[in-house]
């Protein structure tokens, strides 16, 4: 919901609120599962926050642990990825058409993509390999990825998509899952784009954003209100985790599993940072350095 970050437990049903102060218009959430922080982004107040993570049987947070982490330079924050394993917050600006990085306590950022975007959205990460992806739904609708520091840019959905919103990655599968918005389709490829299949099609309906965990598809659908859960593998089982949202936006899945450590390259053994302010992961290569420092 825009006003407010709800917890549902998909086993239960039970719902809780959260976040339900000083919302505006929340778009996209992340967690960061070993810091126990959850961020979001809000176009309506064009900020980026942060908050503990509340445990399982607490509810609301207090307003005195909201931070603001950035309110400079954000105009229409559509989607947010967390890299938990070096620390960083990515996004997407639809109103600035640019993808930026910074770190979760707002000190240091750059942006890393500013040029042919038009209305970029899902944003997702995959830290262990430095790889970014996103989706942007503009007048040429495409999936993107690029190394993490914003270089080796590449194209690898561009054909038979119409208006490419959540995006996620399941990383057991290897597989890049997303939703079309206006051909209310759940699809899935392989990491560079090919083996590409429909998971399920859900007609008359706005899909917004999806998640991935286990044997499942986790996704919102703006004109029924719902959260559903699916197959991963072929979109059986489609059933309503709840269908009294309003304008249900982004969804994440907090458990241990979905962020499995990895190698910090940007630390040296004595737990130091080899750059003074962004250390950004780029793919492993033999006789290379695996990072990239940026200001």
């Amino acid at each position: 919901n825009r006003r407010e970050i709800v917890r549902l437990n998909i086993r239960s049903k039970a719902k809780a609120s959260i976040i339900n102060h000083d919302l505006r218009s929340a778009i996209a959430v992340d967690v960061d599962l070993g810091r126990e922080t959850i961020f979001w982004t809000d176009v309506g107040t064009q900020k980026i926050m942060s908050a503990p993570l509340p445990p399982v049987d607490e509810d609301e947070v207090s307003t005195d642990d909201v931070k603001v982490i950035f309110d400079t330079s954000v105009f229409v924050p559509d989607g947010i990825a967390v890299d938990w394993v070096h620390g960083h917050l990515y996004w997407t600006d639809t109103g600035l058409d640019t993808i930026s990085v910074g770190t979760m306590d707002g000190k240091w950022r750059k942006t890393l993509v500013d040029s042919n975007l038009t209305e970029p959205r899902g944003v997702v990460v995959d830290p262990e390999n430095g790889l970014m992806y996103w989706t942007d739904w503009g007048d040429n609708p495409k999936i993107e990825r690029a190394w993490m520091d914003g270089q080796h840019r590449e194209v690898i959905v561009g054909n038979n998509i119409t208006w490419p919103n959540g995006l996620a990655i399941d990383f057991v599968s290897r597989r890049l899952f997303w939703l079309d918005g206006k051909a209310g389709t759940v699809e899935s490829s392989n990491l560079l784009g090919g083996d590409r299949i429909i998971i399920t099609e859900h007609p008359g309906s706005h899909l917004f954003s999806l998640e991935v965990f286990e044997d499942n598809v986790y996704f919102t659908d703006w004109e029924m209100f719902s959260l559903y859960g699916t197959s991963k593998f072929n979109g059986s089982d489609k059933h309503v985790l709840s269908d009294d949202f309003f304008m249900p936006m982004d969804v994440a899945v907090v458990h241990p599993l979905k962020q499995m450590k990895a190698k910090n390259y940007c630390l040296d053994q004595t737990g130091r940072s080899y750059c003074p302010q962004l250390c950004l992961p780029v793919p492993p290569r033999a006789g290379n350095k695996n990072y990239t420092c940026a200001c």
